[in-house]
């Protein structure tokens, strides 16, 4: 992993996408890191984690190559976007969660039904009438669909808690 402008170290980095997969109930996020973003660098040949300002990114341009780009023009988007760092913290793209959803035997989970999901989408609560199945009572979870699509994260919370 590389810093594309020098602004995040790659541990940084790795440490807060650690950190946000902890959040949602992995025992041992180190290891579902590195098995899934390790699996993702390798499908594509000479990709690499990449920061962009705030952005990371899943690119097959190294950073030595992009760094010459950035110089020449404003570079915003390149490769997969896979979250944000924000104050070092993590914030998830739909393609990170796509890519530990296989983990979910591991994570904090919550499924919920066709008028849920709507909601959810919509920035709206999810009440328990809209939740056909989950993996803990409370705490930080993955939202998905009845297809086990991974629509988001959210926190669990009973009675306004």
């Amino acid at each position: 992993m590389n810093a594309a402008e020098g602004n995040q170290d790659a541990n940084s980095i790795e440490g807060a996408m650690v950190a946000f997969i902890q959040k949602i109930g992995a025992e041992n996020p180190e290891k579902i890191f590195h098995t899934r973003i390790e699996r993702a660098l390798s499908r594509e040949s000479c990709s690499e984690l990449v920061v962009l300002g705030e952005e990371v990114f899943l690119s097959k341009s190294s950073s030595e190559e992009l760094e010459k780009k950035i110089e020449l023009q404003k570079v915003v988007y390149c490769g997969v976007k896979r979250g944000t760092i924000k104050d070092g913290i993590f914030i998830p793209g739909p393609n990170f969660l796509n890519d530990i959803v296989p983990f979910l035997d591991e994570l904090n989970y919550v499924i919920v039904n066709e008028r849920a999901e709507w909601l959810f989408l919509c920035g709206r609560d999810v009440f328990k009438e809209g939740i056909v199945r989950k993996s803990l009572s409370r705490g930080n979870a993955l939202v998905l669909n009845e297809r086990m699509e991974c629509l988001g994260y959210g926190k669990i919370e009973t009675n306004g808690s």
